[in-house]
């Protein structure tokens, strides 16, 4: 099975929601803060973050009860970040088996296409909380094995629809970059997307600041001591950072995103509650019922209930 082939056994899907259909996060960097917990902590093979819920598929089933401790740990983590208490989800999950590399496929596509079956956004791959952008080869450093095929994953997530008799169906265009020179806030925005963080974290030292630094004199027209201010640095130290070059291929995938609106520059302060296209969750008064994809039903089965 396509990147599933674990002694412990066939991957498995696990959908976790939150206690009465609360809002698990308001802010970018919770939900951040989830999505690298988890992988961290087990094997992923796709995984979105949700306001309500999570969707993991781990390589090994195995891990069921270590992805319950991870969870664990992220909620006390907000916990402690708000000063509140309290348990953040439901202790019933649910536990599917992966059957085969089809259902594999089917379920990579759906876990990735949830937020656009719910309206957060029109393209898969303008949700960050998910695996998306680095099953597709986009990412610094994936959290999940890159497919062998992103065009026809994309394909398919982003257009909602199935291969028919071996014809690939028309998705939206995979990143391809913008030509020419860019706005410095263009560069932030791609490089926070490729290292999948949040743009106050630029500000750290270390190889992704460098990188931001280096495509920013390659790319736009803003001068080093502009860009030394907005990263509250002197001036040589902006130097000394493009006198540490980074890879070719870092940079031409922090190129690729440059000016494409799918990958925004994320509002840390904003509280994403308030948008339009949260409305549903903001009434929602209990969790989802079980997820099922479509056309596999009758080969799914359930592993288990209450898990971890």
């Amino acid at each position: 099975m396509d990147g599933g082939k674990r002694r412990g056994g066939r991957p498995v899907h696990v959908v976790a929601w939150s206690v009465r259909g609360e809002l698990l996060f308001q802010f970018w960097a919770e939900g951040t803060w989830l999505l690298r917990i988890v992988c961290r902590r087990v094997r992923v093979l796709a995984m979105v973050v949700m306001p309500t819920h999570v969707h993991v598929v781990l390589a090994d089933p195995r891990d069921v009860v270590v992805l319950g401790r991870a969870l664990g740990t992220w909620a006390r983590m907000r916990n402690h970040r708000r000063g509140t208490s309290g348990p953040a989800w439901r202790r019933a999950r649910f536990v599917e088996e992966v059957l085969d590399d089809d259902h594999l496929e089917a379920l990579r596509v759906y876990v990735h296409r949830n937020p656009v079956a719910d309206g957060l956004v029109d393209d898969p791959l303008a949700w960050p909380l998910s695996t998306y952008r680095d099953a597709l080869g986009l990412a610094l450093h994936p959290l999940v094995p890159i497919l062998p095929d992103p065009a026809r994953h994309h394909a398919l997530a982003s257009s909602g629809r199935k291969v028919v008799q071996g014809i690939r169906p028309e998705g939206t265009p995979l990143p391809s970059g913008a030509p020419g020179t860019v706005r410095f806030r263009d560069v932030v925005a791609a490089t926070c997307a490729a290292a999948g963080c949040l743009p106050g974290e630029l500000r750290r030292p270390g190889p992704v600041r460098d990188l931001l630094v280096q495509v920013a004199r390659d790319r736009t027209d803003a001068r080093m001591v502009q860009v030394a201010e907005w990263l509250r640095l002197h001036p040589a130290q902006v130097s000394r950072a493009l006198r540490r070059p980074r890879p070719r291929d870092e940079v031409r995938r922090v190129e690729r995103l440059l000016g494409d609106p799918r990958f925004g520059l994320l509002a840390e302060n904003l509280d994403l509650s308030r948008l339009d296209t949260w409305a549903r969750y903001r009434h929602r008064a209990r969790p989802l019922s079980p997820p099922g994809i479509p056309g596999r039903k009758a080969r799914s089965r359930v592993l288990g209930i209450g898990l971890g």
